[in-house]
C-alpha cells in the first residue's frame, strides 16, 4: 500500500577520512601559497607541448592579464622571439622523448616590449607507472645578472683601451688588475 512500516539507518565512522581530507586540503593550501608567491616562475607543459599552467611570477614578468586565455595553447607562446621559440621547442621535445632534465638561458620579450633573461630548467614529471605525465618549468628570471655582465664588460673596455695609467690593488698592496697603459709604460 506504500506505508512506511520501517526505516533502517546505516551510520558509518568517517573521521578518519575527513581528517585524511583535512590534512590534505591543508597541504594543498600550503602548496598553492608556496607556488604562487614564489619569485620563481612554474609552467606545466603536457605532451603535446602546450601550456597547462603558470605561476603568478611569469604571469606579472611576462605582463599578461589573463593567463586562462593561454591555457591550452602551444608553448612558448606566441608573442616570444622565433630564437627562444626554436630553442625551447627543442628542449621541451627532447626533456619529453629522453626523460633528461634540460637547462638553457635565454632572452624573451615580454607584451611591454621589455628584453627579459630567464634561466630555464625543464623537468619531465612522472606518473605512478613511471611514464612521464607533463613536463614541469622553473625560469628563474637572470635579466639584473646579465645587465649587470653587460654593464662589467662594457666598464672592463673602457678601462683597458683608455690611455691613462691604471692599476687595481687590494688591502695588502697586490695587483688584482691593470690597463694596457700600465703595462706599457712600467
Amino acid at each position: 500500500s506504500g506505508r512506511v512500516i520501517r526505516s533502517l539507518c546505516i551510520l558509518q565512522d568517517i573521521t578518519a577520512r575527513k581528517s585524511f581530507e583535512d590534512e590534505l586540503k591543508d597541504s594543498e593550501r600550503k602548496m598553492r601559497v608556496w607556488l604562487e608567491s614564489s619569485p620563481v616562475c612554474t609552467k606545466i607543459i603536457d605532451l603535446d607541448l602546450n601550456l597547462q599552467y603558470m605561476s603568478e611570477a611569469g604571469v606579472s614578468g611576462l605582463g599578461i592579464d589573463d593567463v586562462n586565455t593561454l591555457y591550452g595553447k602551444p608553448y612558448p607562446l606566441d608573442f616570444y622571439p622565433d630564437s627562444f621559440k626554436n630553442t625551447m621547442t627543442a628542449n621541451l621535445k627532447e626533456a619529453r622523448d629522453t626523460g633528461e632534465i634540460i637547462a638553457h638561458e635565454a632572452s624573451v620579450v615580454n607584451l611591454e616590449g621589455n628584453v627579459l633573461w630567464f634561466h630555464s630548467t625543464i623537468m619531465p614529471v612522472n606518473d605512478e607507472q613511471g611514464k612521464i605525465d607533463y613536463l614541469m618549468v622553473v625560469s628563474i628570471d637572470t635579466t639584473e645578472r646579465r645587465q649587470a655582465e653587460e654593464l662589467s664588460r662594457k666598464f672592463s673596455q673602457i678601462v683597458s683601451s683608455s690611455s691613462d695609467v691604471l692599476a687595481l690593488l687590494n688591502r695588502e698592496l697586490v695587483y688584482e688588475a691593470s690597463n694596457a697603459a700600465y703595462l706599457q709604460k712600467f
